[in-house]
């Protein structure tokens, strides 16, 4: 089983990351979200191995950018899509080898959201 990585957003401030029973249960938060166990495609020398992606990052492949949600039951890429308008995808298969990067998050950078 692994182990749960949340990082917490206080309203002001993102913090963590923090796994499931550590100081984190000591904090309020107005939202947490949750690490998919997946990696974005963008190797940096602060990330390497990519940027881990958590529960509501967006995220940017040519020029289209995607939420990053919890919903039944697994993670999924919502946003617009190469002229079909709105779609909704697993996360696993938008991030499939197409250069699919983190830009954000819509907690700290909401203006992502807005349409371009």
């Amino acid at each position: 089983m692994r182990e749960i990585k949340l990082m917490g957003w206080d309203g002001e401030h993102m913090m963590g990351p923090f796994f499931v029973g550590s100081e984190m249960s000591m904090m309020r938060f107005e939202a947490l979200r949750e690490y998919t166990g997946l990696k974005d495609s963008k190797r940096t020398e602060e990330y390497p191995e990519g940027q881990e992606i958590y529960e509501g990052d967006v995220l940017e492949r040519s020029g289209f950018r995607r939420l990053v949600e919890w919903e039944n039951g697994g993670f999924w890429a919502d946003g617009e899509t190469w002229g079909y308008g709105l779609a909704v995808d697993p996360l696993y298969h938008y991030l499939d080898g197409c250069g699919s990067h983190v830009i954000g998050n819509k907690y700290e950078n909401s203006e992502l959201l807005e349409a371009k």
